[in-house]
């Protein structure tokens, strides 16, 4: 969460903030803007140091390195060398590469405007794409067409990323209205709300589209 924080105000002054028109937000106003996503940022980078130094950090370092020495890999409480010791490994890679795929496919909206439903496609595609990459491998005879899949993955990751990021960005906003060091005036947020829409609303065609590719 902590880093999640960080990473919208940088995304939103390297890839949102530059491309609202002047005609939108002017230099003066899109100044004040700035200085209030800067004043939202240091403070939660000031957060996320004060985790880096708490024992929670340490736990996790420590429960990572557990499972690298080959104890604690279960799933559903069952260990992983019974899940499958007999498959060969593009059996095991295609059982699992099908099952995310489904699962993929089952999360498009109904409603191509459902931002949040988009969002839960957004989580999917990125587990589909991290676990698709090592898996893959088991695959050297079929390598164009596993590039391509991997390819249009890529591809679909990176619209349901760019949509995501419009969406915070009215998030963002509405945080810094809340915050106490920072004031955003309404006319601002009706227009950086505004531009977002806007933006979400070229984007949704672009999810589909890869989506079904």
């Amino acid at each position: 969460d902590s880093l999640a924080q960080v990473r919208e105000c940088d995304v939103f002054l390297d890839e949102t903030l530059p491309h609202i028109p002047a005609a939108v937000l002017p230099a003066a106003e899109r100044s004040a803007l700035e200085v209030s996503v800067r004043l939202h940022r240091a403070s939660a980078l000031g957060s996320l140091r004060r985790a880096f130094d708490g024992p929670d950090l340490a736990m996790l370092v420590a429960s990572l390195d557990l499972r690298l020495r080959g104890r604690g890999w279960c799933r559903r409480n069952q260990p992983l060398d019974d899940l499958g010791p007999h498959l060969a490994a593009s059996e095991f890679a295609a059982r699992r590469i099908r099952a995310l795929h489904r699962r993929l496919l089952r999360s498009e909206p109904a409603d191509l405007r459902d931002v949040e439903g988009w969002h839960d496609a957004r989580k999917r595609a990125k587990r589909l794409r991290y676990a698709t990459e090592p898996l893959l491998a088991a695959y050297p005879a079929r390598t164009s067409r596993t590039a391509r899949y991997a390819r249009r993955l890529t591809k679909l990751q990176d619209v349901l990323g760019n949509l995501n990021d419009l969406r915070m960005a009215s998030d963002l906003i509405a945080r810094l209205s809340d915050a106490p060091d920072t004031s955003v005036p309404i006319r601002v947020q009706d227009a950086v709300r505004a531009f977002a829409a806007e933006r979400i609303d070229q984007a949704l065609p672009k999810a589909r589209s890869a989506l079904h590719r």
